[in-house]
């Protein structure tokens, strides 16, 4: 199986998250004007599994968001804030990628 349509960065109105697929850590750059947003993940269901308020400091910002401890699947992360709301997909794997 190859995941090569997954190698680029998924881009999201405001953010982009890559390594995609993920094994363990999940990077999100954030490129939201100052202030706070809310950083939300989902798993398929729907459920939430992680949500944390991030202050945003004005032009780029690289969170980390360990993921060692959820299951493999698909999951949803949303960022909310300044009135707007950004979704984007990502994969998480217990494979090794490289």
């Amino acid at each position: 199986m190859t995941y090569e349509c997954f190698k680029k960065p998924e881009s999201a109105s405001g953010f982009i998250i890559y390594q995609n697929p993920t094994r363990d850590i999940l990077n999100v750059q954030i490129n939201q004007k100052k202030g706070f947003n809310k950083l939300s993940i989902f798993d398929a269901s729907g459920r939430l599994i992680h949500t944390e308020m991030v202050n945003v400091a004005q032009g780029q910002q690289t969170l980390q968001i360990n993921l060692n401890d959820i299951a493999e699947g698909l999951y949803q992360i949303n960022l909310e804030g300044n009135g707007k709301r950004s979704t984007a997909k990502f994969s998480k794997t217990n494979k090794l990628l490289y």
